[in-house]
């Protein structure tokens, strides 16, 4: 699961709002990522922090989180169950030399 690959497959869907505009993380960004509230908002231009981008509303619908894992929202429930059930560990990074 990486963030930057979840913006890639949802980046032709009408729920990811791009924000080309430069934001102030004072007040503005929150305002406007309220105001598009159940949407993912990437945020590509944040004032005073060059070459940062913010995505906000990752969680905000069981939708996007069915469409990262490869379910669907009705069979979201039972996945995560089966995953808590079988853990996998994360992958480290570095990878351990051997």
């Amino acid at each position: 699961m990486s963030i930057r690959n979840f913006i890639d497959k949802i980046a032709g869907s009408d729920d990811l709002v791009t924000i080309d505009q430069q934001v102030d993380t004072t007040f503005e960004l929150a305002n406007v990522a309220h105001a598009l509230e159940g949407k993912l908002v990437l945020f590509n231009d944040i004032k005073d922090f060059p070459g940062w981008r913010i995505c906000s509303g990752l969680c905000a619908e069981r939708k996007f989180f069915g469409l990262d894992l490869g379910v669907t929202v009705g069979g979201l429930i039972h996945h995560l169950a089966q995953s808590l059930a079988n853990p996998v560990p994360p992958p480290m990074w570095p990878p351990a030399r051997k």
